[in-house]
């Protein structure tokens, strides 16, 4: 077993290494910092992947955390092992999160609430800063942790004016799981970019000091080499067909949409439905954006914001949809 992951861990290292090669120029410079999970797993398979190099491990588990990082052996034989936390975190576990010996980071802090009781309880050990990503939930899904989007900045400067004790890392997105890199970048990468530059911009940060967490095992090689510049599916370019709350009673009747399908524009989302289908399709929408973007490929039809432009890859395929999900209907074609 321990040969398998040493193997594993040497193919991966492979992949992050060429992947590194591929990165943008202006990117090539800041080295991306490889994590391997090690939920589930014993031990020995940490202490096997530590000898072949390996540093960074995250645990979705407190428990587990906790036990691995006060393990003796692991003590012992990885003095150097830096432990990431990337699971979900409730206020009363913080305790345990904190007690673990080299706990590195703290990935998914995605409340005030929680920020401050993390900066009180490590603030009692003396120590530096703990550092800390804002988990965003860049796929909209209930069962994921995280913010969303629009609330970052509001945390983010909460950390930086009201947490001493902990050091603002960056953002960090679990994104939806099986996206098919065929199809264009992953949406949720796109969105946790699109995040820290919005984060950015309002706090007055330097983007290249914010860093991102995303990617698997599936898609870190994407994650590596995602960047700004963004190219829609199949290299299409949308046509300028727009789609505001104003005109949208229009748009049914003057033949720019097929009857068949419709548009529901609401406050904080826009659901694009293919009325009949098995699948729904939802798009992130900015309280601050007016209008969105109407276009088609192969009878496959997708919105887009204006704020990011040409960049038809912002594509969340949602949970069933209820009345409940909705607020108030801005407009409905």
């Amino acid at each position: 077993m321990t040969e398998f992951v040493v193997t594993g861990l040497k193919n991966a290292l492979e992949r992050f290494e060429a992947a590194c090669k591929r990165r943008p120029q202006e990117l090539s410079s800041i080295l991306p910092r490889l994590v391997a999970v090690s939920k589930t797993k014993p031990n020995e398979l940490v202490i096997a992947a530590y000898e072949a190099g390996q540093r960074h491990f995250g645990e979705n588990y407190v428990q587990e955390l906790n036990q691995k990082g006060n393990d003796p052996e692991i003590l012992l034989k990885c003095p150097d092992i830096r432990w990431h936390f990337i699971g979900r975190l409730q206020r009363n576990k913080i305790p345990k999160v904190i007690n673990t010996p080299n706990l590195f980071m703290v990935e998914t802090v995605d409340s005030a609430r929680l920020a401050t009781a993390l900066h009180d309880a490590w603030g009692k050990f003396g120590k530096e800063p703990l550092r800390v990503m804002v988990q965003v939930n860049t796929s909209a899904e209930e069962a994921k942790g995280g913010l969303i989007p629009e609330e970052a900045p509001d945390l983010v400067s909460h950390l930086l004016e009201k947490c001493p004790n902990l050091k603002f890392a960056g953002l960090m997105t679990i994104g939806q799981y099986g996206y098919d890199l065929s199809r264009g970048p992953n949406p949720d990468f796109q969105v946790l970019i699109e995040c820290r530059q919005n984060v950015c911009q309002k706090l007055g940060l330097n983007m290249e000091e914010v860093e991102l967490s995303m990617g698997m095992s599936d898609d870190f090689e994407h994650a590596i080499e995602n960047n700004d510049k963004k190219t829609p599916p199949g290299g299409l370019e949308p046509p300028t067909f727009r789609l505001t709350a104003e005109r949208a009673s229009r748009l049914r009747h003057g033949g720019c949409l097929p009857r068949k399908h419709c548009c529901l524009i609401v406050a904080d989302y826009v659901w694009f439905t293919l009325l009949g289908a098995e699948h729904k399709l939802g798009f992130y929408y900015p309280r601050n954006t007016q209008e969105v973007i109407v276009w088609d490929s192969d009878r496959t039809y997708y919105l887009n914001l204006p704020a990011i432009k040409d960049r038809i890859d912002n594509l969340y395929y949602q949970r069933e949809l209820t009345p409940k999900n909705f607020q108030t209907p801005v407009a409905f074609v």
